[in-house]
């Protein structure tokens, strides 16, 4: 007889497999709508508080993060939402710092001296910003996302198919002697016998 709290610990493991999966599947549907998106335009999410800019934005090159430290006198603002065409000018601010695999990470300064202010992203007036990036190709956010659905698909095809063959679903013993239960690892067995 297989311990209650063994059990217990087994559906709890696939329970949280099932939830990651599903979450990881919806991160790689949604990574592949932006990247279709990214063909023929630019969106930008962002917001501004008193002394940070948050700024997402999805580029053909990929999905853009930044954090932007400033110098701003101006109240928060809430989020905000912009589009533009994925042809448009692009930030070759970028092109300096090194590629990994695709990966741009870094951190820039703008403006200028204390008291100057330039225009910066949604123009507004701002003093001076120190700017921490990373860009990240949807290609590569895919990939991140693909091994647990594939990993879930091919544990199930595996049980289907040890289970349709006459063998425990679990270890893979052949059942046809026992088909009540596994004597290898205690498993109840849920075979089709087919002699």
């Amino acid at each position: 007889m297989r311990d209650p709290r063994r059990r217990l610990y087994y559906r709890m493991k696939r329970r949280l497999l099932n939830l990651l999966t599903a979450v990881s599947l919806l991160l790689g549907v949604g990574t592949v709508a932006l990247w279709g998106l990214s063909v023929w335009r630019r969106d930008v999410l962002s917001r501004h508080t008193s002394g940070h800019s948050w700024l997402m934005s999805n580029q053909p090159a990929g999905l853009y993060l930044a954090v932007s430290t400033t110098d701003d006198p101006q109240p928060p603002e809430p989020w905000q939402w912009a589009t533009a065409p994925a042809n448009g000018p692009s930030n070759d601010t970028l092109a300096r710092f090194p590629s990994v695999a695709g990966i741009r990470a870094g951190q820039f300064h703008s403006g200028g001296a204390r008291g100057r202010t330039y225009k910066g992203s949604m123009g507004r007036s701002v003093v001076s910003a120190t700017t921490r990036f990373v860009r990240v190709p949807h290609w590569f956010l895919l990939t991140a996302c693909l091994p647990l659905p594939v990993v879930a698909v091919w544990l199930r095809r595996r049980r289907r198919l040890r289970t349709s063959a006459g063998l425990c679903w679990r270890c893979g013993y052949d059942l046809r002697a026992t088909p009540g239960r596994c004597p290898e690892c205690g498993t109840a067995a849920t075979v089709s016998t087919t002699a």
